[in-house]
């Protein structure tokens, strides 16, 4: 599986996507989410696409990396789980890991796995700390935790970190067309009553308002990401896409607060 065909957290997928086209990965990661068979398939598939040697920024499925990493035999994954016996992920699994690392890749890259990273103790956390201020050149790390509280915070500061929805359903047809005409005008640079025209169903829904404007704004949200990479680095309307990016992820984040669902989506339409 590929980071575009992910069956969920598309947005998140094309976030990724976007980093590996732009060549700005950082080495390390945070993939937080409720669901523990969501989050291995995102790192697989991040992990996949930065182990490729195929052109593309996605995982090619053809070249040899690829073909290692779907027999599961590639020298340059490496997967750190808790083991069965155990209730953490241990120091000695952490110093294991350090003692691996010595060695160089096979390739460009490591990519380092660690599953279920909330059962590390606070040891090996520590441990794996120092890996992580002081990584070794080409290791990209991508921690699946249930939450980021689970993990210490000096580990967290070190991650570039990445929600999975605790809601995953495709928008429906009527809210993804919604969403297609707001990109639209935004694209246009329509003025606001036009953008705030579009939202005229969900701003005049009563006690659905609230579930419609998330669904609009994440549906929007992965338009945008599709667009923006198709777009060159620095052209204006690259910079135009990205601050509606922005926008739509504050005005979700107000939204899942509680906050009024009208206020909120006006004040987005005047950010945009």
């Amino acid at each position: 599986m590929s980071l575009r065909e992910l069956e969920h957290d598309k947005a998140v997928g094309l976030q990724l996507l976007r980093l590996l086209e732009r060549g700005t990965l950082v080495h390390a990661f945070l993939f937080a989410g409720s669901d523990a068979a969501r989050r291995k398939d995102l790192g697989l598939a991040f992990a996949k696409a930065v182990l490729c040697a195929g052109e593309g920024p996605d995982a090619c499925g053809a070249c040899l990396s690829c073909r290692k990493f779907e027999d599961g035999n590639h020298e340059d994954l490496i997967v750190l789980a808790r083991a069965k016996d155990r209730a953490f992920i241990t120091v000695d699994q952490i110093e294991e890991l350090q003692e691996r690392l010595r060695f160089a890749p096979y390739g460009l890259h490591y990519a380092v796995l660690i599953e279920d990273a909330q059962y590390m103790n606070p040891q090996a956390q520590n441990k794996l700390l120092k890996l992580l201020e002081e990584p070794p050149e080409g290791v990209v790390f991508a921690l699946l935790a249930e939450s980021a509280d689970a993990l210490l915070p000096t580990v967290v500061s070190r991650c570039s970190c990445y929600w999975l929805e605790e809601t995953d359903a495709k928008a429906r047809p009527e809210i993804l067309n919604m969403a297609r005409e707001l990109a639209r005008l935004i694209f246009e640079g329509a003025p606001f009553y036009k953008k705030r025209g579009a939202l005229a169903p969900v701003l005049d829904a009563k006690e659905e308002g609230r579930a419609m404007g998330l669904e609009l704004l994440g549906a929007l949200e992965e338009i945008l990401l599709r667009e923006s990479l198709k777009l060159a680095p620095g052209s204006p309307d690259l910079v135009l896409v990205k601050r509606a990016e922005e926008a739509a992820k504050d005005a979700r984040l107000a939204l899942r607060q509680n906050h009024n669902t009208g206020y909120t989506l006006k004040q987005f339409c005047l950010r945009i």
